[in-house]
């Protein structure tokens, strides 16, 4: 399971200097690195007694780690882990979205971590910002290079706008010497750049692809 190297910031609160804090979150560093390079400021929280994982996930919610009983000192000792999801900074409507506890739907796992980091994965997968796409359109002249960017906002329209200028090139009587059959972007991981096509007229070059951004 891979993520992003980059980390979200530390909480700002006076605790972060507490030894006791700073404690539970190196404990916890398998479960909260991953939260941090999902981009979520994530929390060792004490509630009624009991400390859990908060991470604040950016769309007005926030995720809670924690066991029924409460996150022990020592991560080992996890018998079961339950996952919720709430708004923020609320008592809203809580949503279960992992339960590992003896009670709880998924609880052949037990105190297993994969899971957990798989959930926190898909979950991060649904809220993660869709990809943009834009079209490409760049001339070649013994003169220089100029490239022209079409932002579009899905795949299907990045595909309309690549075949408009394609077929206005066409129209100018560009000869199109190079079209690779690449996969189609509308797959759910669609690659960097899955459209090109390169034309000629004369000494000059036209090239146009499509790039996920």
């Amino acid at each position: 399971m891979s993520y992003n190297a980059k980390l979200a910031p530390l909480p700002d609160h006076y605790r972060v200097h507490d030894a006791l804090w700073q404690s539970l979150y190196a404990n916890y560093d398998h479960l909260i690195t991953p939260l941090r390079q999902n981009g979520w400021v994530t929390d060792v929280e004490l509630s009624e007694g009991a400390y859990f994982i908060r991470a604040t996930l950016g769309d007005g919610t926030e995720l809670h780690i924690g066991t029924a009983e409460g996150l022990p000192h020592d991560p080992r000792e996890v018998t079961g882990w339950l996952i919720v999801r709430q708004p923020e900074g609320t008592d809203g409507p809580v949503t279960v979205l992992y339960n590992s506890t003896r009670a709880g739907a998924h609880s052949d796992n037990g105190g297993e971590v994969d899971p957990v980091l798989t959930r926190i994965a898909r979950l991060h997968s649904v809220l993660r910002p869709s990809r943009t796409y834009q079209v490409l359109s760049t001339i070649y002249t013994p003169f220089g290079a100029q490239t022209d960017t079409i932002p579009c906002a899905t795949p299907v329209e990045a595909n309309e706008v690549f075949d408009i200028h394609r077929q206005n090139l066409k129209a100018e009587l560009w000869t199109e010497i190079y079209a690779p059959a690449w996969p189609s972007i509308e797959g759910p991981e669609p690659q960097p750049a899955l459209r090109l096509s390169v034309l000629a007229l004369g000494p000059d070059i036209a090239v146009l692809r499509i790039t996920a951004v």
